[in-house]
């Protein structure tokens, strides 16, 4: 299994519903207003 998902959202969060696995969201963002 990939650590990376590169699917719809709402279809990550259906599998690691399904698999009873961590979901876990990184955001990260550059600009001078973050």
């Amino acid at each position: 299994m990939e650590p990376w998902y590169s699917g719809a959202v709402v279809d990550a969060v259906r599998e690691a519903k399904s698999r009873r696995a961590l979901f876990l969201v990184y955001v990260r963002d550059d600009s001078e207003q973050s």
